[in-house]
């Protein structure tokens, strides 16, 4: 099927095409690949491709808790408190999943127990 002008059903099929391409070097190399938006005109297609090395769950829970531990002690936090939970000054009960250092403010980033919403807070939010 040779395509001569660019339009939504055949961008459609187009997309799945490159995205089954995608999927089949990921296997062969070891990476996750994600497509994002395309963007067309009647004889032209822009898109996005994202690509990251596959990394299991084990290895990057690894990698969080060694970097969490390391950087613990600059922010001023126990270097056992990842995954603990408390009581942020709001009530509510939290639980530490990681840190951002190259935040500014807000380094810690925690999860709200009840919701799982995720979030950012300063040391100051914290009552252990």
């Amino acid at each position: 099927m040779f395509i001569f002008k660019f339009d939504h059903d055949n961008i459609k099929e187009v997309r799945a095409k490159i995205e089954e391409a995608l999927e089949k070097i990921g296997d062969d190399y070891g990476l996750k690949f994600e497509l994002g938006n395309i963007r067309f005109g009647e004889d032209d297609f822009t898109a996005t491709i994202k690509s990251n090395v596959y990394i299991s769950k084990e290895f990057n829970e690894e990698r969080t808790r060694e970097k969490f531990e390391r950087n613990a002690s600059l922010i001023g936090i126990p270097k056992d408190a990842l995954n603990k939970s408390f009581k942020g000054l709001d009530g509510k009960t939290y639980q530490i999943t990681g840190l951002n250092m190259r935040a500014s403010k807000n380094r810690i980033e925690i999860t709200d127990v009840k919701t799982g919403t995720r979030y950012r807070c300063p040391k100051s939010f914290l009552k252990f």
